[in-house]
Order: C-alpha cells, then structure tokens, then sequence
C-alpha cells in the first residue's frame, strides 16, 4: 500500500481519502475505516508528512457544510524507497515523455509485463494507442492530470482519474474508483450505469454538472459518490436513495 504512492510526483499533495479509495479499489484493503486507521499509522511513523486540512479550497464550494479535504506529502527519501519497493510495478510519465513513448526503449520494455499502477501529466490519442500495445491489459490503477480515456484495453483497471468520462468506458467491467473531479464535464454518459464493479464515483468541484445518469439506481456497488462544489447540479437521480451500500 505504502508503495502505490509514488504514483504521485515527488513533493506533490497526496489526496488522503484518494489514496485509501485506490486502496481498496485494488484489494489491498477491505474497507475505508482500515485505511484509515494505516494512514494513521503510516503519519506516526513518518512516511507521510505535512498533513494539511485544505481549508482555502472551501471558498469554491460557497458555505456548504462539507467534507474537508485532506492533504499529506512523502518526503523525497521516502519517494525513492517506495519507489525501490514498488520495482517496475508503479511508474510516472511526466509530460515530456507522453507526447512519444519509445516501444524499442529499456524502459518501455520493463513496463510491458509488469507496471500495474500508472500516473500520467497528460494523455491523447497517440499515448493511449501505444500504451495499449504495450501494457494492455495488466495495468490496475491509471492517474491522468489532464486529458481522458477513450476506449480502453485495459480490461484489468481498478481505478481510474480522469479530466473527462467517455461513453467507451463501459468495458471497463472491473473498475472501482472513478474519478473526474474539477473537470468541465457537464453531464455523465448514461452507459456509465454499466459500470456495475464502481464503488467511488468523485465529481468534486465540477461546477458545470448539471445531471447525473438515470439508471444510477442500478448501480448496486456504489458506495461513495463525491459532489462538493457541483453547483450547478439540482438534484439526483430517481432511485439513488434505494442503493443500500451507498
């Protein structure tokens, strides 16, 4: 669990509740409360550091009594022993490197059969199709800073950020975490209810949303849905409320 974290770039804020949603998402833990309870642990012990309630972001989200977001970061030597023990199971492509991704090099060669957690500055087409050549479908966990997902090979994805969500992501029939938070999306594509494995759904600070998909009550995983800051946003879906794990 320590070691997916360096997924996040070095002396970047580390989202407390994302982080242990990832957790579970990729079975390394069985519930919220336990992550809890080992970011916790991992604080006490100094493997993370500078934990900050972020107060300023309120001002987005007007006078809403909310959840506050809470921020940590790994110390540089912390980052390179995670890195160390994650070997070639997690990876950063900054965005130098997304704009061509060398199948010949070394280092695309180690990732091909064993990078499983993956974080990227920015992603188009030409990423995404060469990445699916080399990766698909191993890869369980995939932060995109900007950009989005078209249609995925990565059949294995527990957990997936991104800037915008695409009707193809419905073949993603594993996926456990999705977040789009702080996006211009203005609505989510009904075949996001065939997501039936989603447990978090994050939509924080979208400010243009404006409706969530009908069929949202047949969503039977659905435990945490994030809407802080969607102003635009009326009400939700009929039959949300029967969810009984929500």
């Amino acid at each position: 669990m320590f070691s997916i974290c360096v997924i996040f770039p070095k002396d970047s804020p580390i989202d407390k509740d994302m982080s242990i949603h990832l957790w579970v998402a990729n079975d390394f833990i069985a519930s919220e409360t336990r992550g809890q309870q080992i970011f916790n642990m991992l604080v006490c012990r100094c493997f993370l550091q500078d934990v900050k309630i972020q107060k300023d972001l309120l001002s987005a989200y007007e006078d809403e009594e909310i959840h506050r977001p809470t921020t940590c970061k790994m110390d540089d030597l912390m980052h390179d022993l995670a890195d160390s023990v994650s070997g070639n199971d997690c990876s950063i492509l900054q965005e130098s490197s997304c704009h061509q991704i060398p199948q010949e090099s070394t280092y695309v060669n180690s990732l091909q059969h064993e990078v499983r957690h993956l974080s990227l500055d920015y992603v188009h087409d030409h990423t995404i199709a060469t990445m699916q050549k080399i990766l698909a479908p191993r890869p369980r966990t995939i932060l995109v800073r900007r950009g989005g997902m078209g249609k995925s090979k990565f059949i294995s994805l527990r957990a997936l950020k991104t800037c915008y969500i695409r009707p193809y992501l419905t073949n993603l029939k594993h996926l456990r975490y999705l977040g789009c938070s702080d996006s211009y999306v203005s609505a989510l594509p009904e075949a996001t209810t065939m997501l039936y494995s989603l447990q978090t759904l994050k939509l924080n600070g979208c400010r243009n949303l404006q409706k969530l998909p009908e069929g949202m009550k047949y969503m039977s995983s659905l435990r945490h849905i994030f809407l802080i800051g969607c102003i635009s946003l009326e009400c939700m879906p009929q039959g949300t409320g029967e969810l009984s794990s929500l």
